[in-house]
């Protein structure tokens, strides 16, 4: 694959080798054709993933524009580096994720996967995950999933949505939610 640069300088804790592997485990039935929504992207590392595997679109959202730039460059040598036959939509957002979530002009077509890694060390905000719910940014069979500390536990339910496992990688977590109608027992693994 694509090796991606990571500046020092820059304070970002990319997702580990071994929870990008699961989470691509986790999307695998899911991520060819889809619409895929990385929201603090940033190096990109997880939605470039998701395109080499196959997602039509991939979405950006990154508020730090050192981070956005560094972003910038690895799409770049992503696309430099695709086929020529192989088509691609890759968009980059400048932009705080909850500004971008808050603004409908943004959401085209709900998306069908949102993969979300927000600051490591604070818990998932509520207001994020009612607006991914309410918004209407997933299709009626879309995914959300939440990296997030271990030690910080997303809610079981939001809107419509209900966390249906957390996948424990050492210190972080991997927290998966599907649209439901019911309630769901949660599976901690």
């Amino acid at each position: 694959g694509l090796s991606l640069p990571l500046p020092k300088a820059l304070k970002i804790r990319p997702t580990l080798g071994r929870v990008k592997e699961a989470l691509f485990d986790i999307l695998s039935a899911r991520i060819d054709g889809c619409t895929f929504l990385d929201l603090y992207a940033g190096t990109g590392s997880i939605g470039l993933e998701a395109h080499s595997r196959g997602a039509s679109t991939v979405i950006f959202v990154e508020q730090n524009r050192k981070t956005a730039a560094l972003l910038h460059r690895n799409v770049a040598r992503y696309c430099t580096s695709m086929p020529p036959e192989q088509p691609s939509t890759l968009r980059i957002h400048i932009l705080d994720v909850e500004a971008y979530l808050s603004n409908t002009r943004h959401r085209t077509t709900p998306v069908d996967i949102i993969f979300s890694d927000p600051p490591y060390d604070a818990p998932v905000s509520h207001t994020f995950m009612d607006r991914v719910t309410r918004g209407n940014w997933l299709q009626p069979d879309g995914l959300l999933v939440v990296e997030h500390r271990f030690k910080h536990p997303t809610d079981d339910t939001c809107g419509s949505f209900s966390k249906t496992a957390t996948y424990r990688y050492g210190d972080s977590a991997l927290s998966v939610y599907e649209p439901t109608s019911t309630p769901s027992t949660v599976s901690e693994l």
